[in-house]
């Protein structure tokens, strides 16, 4: 459950730490789009409740509020972007260290939900690879109004719909695909918790995947070392300079294939089966045994200081 505690305050800065210098754990989102597509309403109306009567470009502000998740202050920091091309070669410093990103666009204008695949994804993805994306439509109010038809009819054009918008959503891989309004507040809130939810998921601690290979390594060379077991003084005795297995089936009339360490040289033997990879055989009769061993050299430095290793075939 997200709540809004209603925090405020506003900065021109481009600093990603907390704006609002409480507690909390930051959350940064950056909301990108073409200009004039309603991103700063969608921030002013979620953060204070009001909307500004005239639109003023945005070069670059930043905005914090207060909310809690499950009980749990979150400070989540709105970055707020200008869409217009003469900011192009600022506009990259708001991207440093995003947990998540809005991807706005306006309903009721066509070309700003093309420049969506066309521009702005290309650009979220060069400096935000790996952090989520949340598809909005904005001014979903305007849908209905009849002069914004007229006025789109007039370049025969209509309001994007909510099948073609799901469809580039899915597409993109956005988390989601919300349809909002900063003037009558519909689905706002949704569009920020989600945006939250998706900035938790990413900042969880995430296990690398070497970690998994890690554990199966030391797996198999537990496992190897289980195989192997001390000879006792009588065996040492028998087969001198050798290395046996400690217990041998007395019903199993396989011989043991052994090792000499000290000359690197095999016993030759016929088995009836021979692990796969082992070595080679030849069931017309003994064959020499072709096996490396599986210890790294520095392990088996060290076997050779202590008791001998041996191989054993069932």
């Amino acid at each position: 459950m997200v709540e809004k505690l209603g925090s405020y305050c506003a900065s021109p800065t481009l600093s990603s730490e907390d704006g609002g210098g409480g507690a909390g754990r930051p959350i940064k989102c950056v909301l990108v789009g073409d200009g004039a597509v309603g991103k700063t309403s969608l921030i002013v109306s979620y953060t204070t409740n009001g909307y500004p009567q005239e639109y003023v470009p945005t070069a670059f502000d930043n905005y914090s509020v207060l909310v809690t998740v499950n009980d749990r202050p979150i400070r989540l920091q709105l970055c707020d972007t200008a869409g217009q091309e003469d900011f192009d070669t600022l506009r990259h410093l708001c991207y440093p260290n995003s947990h998540v990103l809005l991807l706005c666009f306006s309903v009721v204008c066509p070309a700003s939900f093309s420049n969506v695949q066309q521009r702005w994804l290309p650009e979220v993805r060069r400096y935000c690879p790996r952090a989520p994306v949340v598809l909005v439509g904005t001014q979903c109010d305007l849908r209905t109004n009849i002069q914004v038809l007229v006025d789109l009819n007039r370049f025969h054009e209509a309001p994007v719909s909510p099948s073609e918008a799901q469809h580039v959503a899915k597409k993109i891989n956005a988390v989601q695909y919300i349809e909002c309004s900063a003037l009558t507040q519909v689905n706002l809130k949704e569009v920020f918790d989600v945006a939250i939810l998706a900035a938790l998921n990413l900042t969880a601690p995430i296990k690398p995947k070497i970690f998994v290979h890690h554990v199966k390594a030391r797996l198999s060379m537990r496992r190897l070392k289980q195989k192997l077991t001390r000879p006792s003084s009588v065996e040492a005795l028998q087969h001198p300079g050798l290395c046996v297995k400690r217990h041998l089936s007395s019903t199993s009339a396989i011989p043991t294939l052994v090792e000499s360490i000290s000359s690197r040289q095999q016993v030759n033997c016929k088995l009836p089966s021979f692990r796969k990879g082992s070595r080679t055989s030849n069931a017309n009769g003994p064959t020499k045994s072709k096996w490396s061993p599986k210890m790294p050299a520095d392990t088996e430095a060290k076997e050779r200081t202590g008791w001998r290793r041996f191989l054993c075939f069932s």
